[in-house]
């Protein structure tokens, strides 16, 4: 018996190339679903992305805040900053001393961090006393971020911090701002205050967009970040209207990419924009 009869009318060495090819086209076949799969997750976390950061400012446009009703608000007379403790559940609206600003939106590109997106609800006091002007010395309503002594939610065990996890291995590669500051990695989204410039420039709008000078190297929750949310040093001044804020994502998986364009018209009013294309 000859071996091309052995194996069925095939020699072994034709019999181990139809092998080696099946292995080949079955590893290639393998690597094209898993390609496809890992572009389907990126796509789709992306898209996840894009709705989260939309949602954030239409809830600082529509007044929510998340766990706000679990906790009192009260002045402290040292550093005249509002501060939370906890409390029964209160009625929306019901801490006569403070008030909800908005929301801090921070991104951050060290390993640790890539992979998450931090949003800090923002609160404010409600009146504050000029010391200059026809209301010298007379409590009023607070017409400006600086006047409110805005503070982040973090006090001790009571911490109101969003940290959402970008899914499918999805990383934060890049954060630009097309205007100064250029490396701002830490965005504003507040309510118009109740002034008649506001009212007049905003129309329609209550959202104001505004970026802070922190770059996207600065740990979350960490005093530098807390103290310029604060507008204290090194963030003593105002902070700059919103133009448009690019941040570039990529996949672990593959090498796709997006860009989040987060744009506002001189501050006034966010609209969010996702597109796939290289980071530049």
């Amino acid at each position: 018996m000859t071996m091309r009869n052995t194996f069925g009318g095939y020699t072994l060495i034709e019999v181990m190339i139809f092998l080696g090819v099946s292995v080949v086209m079955l590893f290639a076949a393998y690597v094209a679903v898993g390609g496809q799969q890992a572009h389907t997750e990126f796509t789709t976390s992306m898209n996840d992305v894009n709705t989260k950061l939309q949602k954030w400012a239409d809830d600082v446009a529509n007044g929510f805040t998340s766990g706000g009703g679990q906790y009192s608000c009260n002045v402290d007379p040292l550093s005249d900053y509002p501060v939370l403790s906890a409390s029964s559940p209160v009625e929306r609206g019901a801490n006569p001393k403070c008030i909800f600003l908005g929301k801090a939106i921070q991104f951050n590109t060290q390993t640790d961090y890539s992979n998450q997106i931090f949003a800090y609800p923002m609160l404010g006091k409600r009146t504050y006393t000029p010391t200059t002007g026809a209301l010298v010395n007379e409590e009023t309503v607070v017409d400006s971020l600086e006047n409110a002594k805005p503070i982040p939610a973090i006090f001790g065990s009571i911490d109101l911090t969003e940290a959402y996890k970008i899914p499918s291995g999805t990383r934060i590669i890049s954060v630009q701002n097309n205007t100064a500051p250029t490396n701002s990695a830490v965005a504003g989204f507040f309510s118009s205050f109740n002034t008649e410039d506001s009212s007049r420039t905003n129309g329609a709008t209550t959202l104001q967009a505004v970026q802070f000078q922190i770059d996207a190297t600065v740990a979350p929750k960490s005093p530098a970040l807390i103290d310029c949310l604060k507008l204290i040093s090194p963030c003593t001044t105002t902070p700059a209207a919103m133009s448009e804020w690019k941040v570039c994502f990529g996949s672990t998986r593959n090498g796709d990419t997006a860009i989040v364009r987060i744009t506002s018209t001189e501050g006034r009013g966010v609209a969010t924009r996702l597109t796939f294309e290289p980071c530049v």
